[in-house]
């Protein structure tokens, strides 16, 4: 969840001891402005972890650097597009795909919507895109980016860094962070692995979609 006293630290609020949920709250009153003045957009994934249930994570999306990747992302997760020139029967919805790969001190990975293992994609605008640009850095945990086989080869599957990774700067186009969600992220990160660095318990995005923040 919000890690609510360095939100309090940050946004200066006062601490009331005799209230326990004080910095909870008031947290989250902070977080839920703070989403609405960035003016960009948010999305969610729901996780579950061997069928339970896992929580959320919610990843701002930053438009004003690489709007074409972000528009792609955000699409996948409302999952409105419904033809693409994908592959038949395959829906264009990151619901119900695995995180098929972890790589230990990297990134965990998903997003692969033919074949749900990581050897296949397809993006809105066709099979690939071309990469837009390398201005978010990979500088922390949390960092959002598409993941490719080389350069221009953009599709559907994205990673979310789980420590800084410098080396993935101007070969991996980063068009995200995660705000909410990171304790999931870091449970995922740390599940026993097969030898193919997919978890051994399954790790499934249940649901999917975009934030509306003038109701959140």
């Amino acid at each position: 969840g919000i890690n609510a006293e360095y939100m309090g630290k940050l946004f200066s609020f006062d601490y009331d001891p005799t209230d326990i949920n004080s910095y909870e709250n008031q947290a989250k009153i902070r977080y839920q402005t703070f989403l609405k003045q960035t003016g960009h957009i948010f999305c969610y994934l729901d996780v579950s972890i061997g069928g339970t249930a896992a929580g959320r994570v919610v990843i701002e999306l930053l438009t004003n650097l690489v709007p074409r990747t972000c528009e792609n992302f955000r699409h996948l997760c409302i999952g409105d597009i419904k033809d693409a020139g994908q592959p038949k029967n395959v829906r264009m919805s990151y619901a119900g795909c695995k995180f098929f790969r972890v790589l230990p001190g990297g990134a965990i990975q998903s997003g692969d919507i033919v074949n749900n293992r990581g050897n296949g994609g397809h993006s809105i605008y066709g099979p690939l895109f071309p990469d837009e640009g390398f201005r978010l850095k990979h500088d922390s945990e949390g960092i959002v980016g598409m993941a490719n086989n080389g350069k221009d080869t953009n599709g559907s599957q994205f990673y979310i860094t789980v420590a800084r990774n410098s080396w993935m700067d101007g070969k991996y186009v980063a068009f995200g962070r995660v705000v909410d969600g990171l304790s999931v992220v870091r449970r995922i990160h740390g599940l026993p692995l097969k030898p193919n660095q997919m978890p051994q318990t399954p790790v499934i995005i249940e649901s999917c979609g975009e934030i509306d923040l003038s109701t959140y």
